[in-house]
């Protein structure tokens, strides 16, 4: 398999955007939701690594187990940081 060149059109798996839209909601959230500080920044910037890992795992990772593999564990760390959000905002 060859390297892709630069501007080399490239097509993202199906399961990107489905994967991508509530990762990018809690990215809006917390940049506009109220909260304290350190529960917005954890959010934001957990979302953000998030959506990078996403689109890496979906470009460099071939095969689809392991695809699997690493979007299920970075979705579990990227959860916890949204339930960490979630007590901060509502919680007391």
């Amino acid at each position: 398999m060859s390297e892709s060149r630069f501007g080399e059109p490239v097509e993202l798996p199906w399961w990107t955007l489905p994967l991508g839209l509530p990762i990018l909601a809690a990215l809006v959230t917390g940049a506009v939701v109220s909260a304290p500080l350190s529960g917005r920044l954890l959010l934001v910037v957990a979302s953000a690594l998030m959506l990078f890992v996403l689109l890496r795992v979906a470009l460099r990772v071939r095969s689809t187990s392991m695809q699997s593999v690493y979007i299920s564990a970075a979705l579990a760390l990227w959860a916890f940081c949204v339930l960490v959000w979630a007590v901060e905002r509502f919680g007391g």
